[in-house]
């Protein structure tokens, strides 16, 4: 993860078609509010696979069933929108139900 600069990554582990099995990787150097903010947005991840809203198909990518191009930024694809909007809000609901 350092070599890559990644905080987090989630893989699928078996099929592309109906995953159900996921491998979430997580650079071990981040402090845990950071820790916190990237697991919950690999799990946004989990969701959308497992919910079918982000499907890979014939190595095209779906977002609810409309396929995003190639050539799309990594800022402008709808499942990262989403991961990036959402982290901070579960991660403060979650600070919130432990009384911080």
């Amino acid at each position: 993860m350092i070599r890559e600069g990644n905080f987090g990554c989630c893989s699928i582990m078996d099929s592309c078609s109906r995953p159900r099995e996921f491998l979430v990787e997580m650079h071990n150097r981040l402090d845990v509010d950071t820790y916190l903010r990237t697991l919950f947005h690999e799990l946004i991840h989990v969701k959308q696979r497992i919910k079918r809203e982000h499907v890979t198909k014939y190595d095209k990518n779906y977002w609810y069933s409309r396929i995003i191009p190639e050539e799309t930024a990594y800022e402008d694809e709808p499942w990262e929108v989403e991961a990036h909007g959402n982290e901070e809000k579960i991660y403060q609901e979650f600070m919130a139900w432990r009384g911080e």
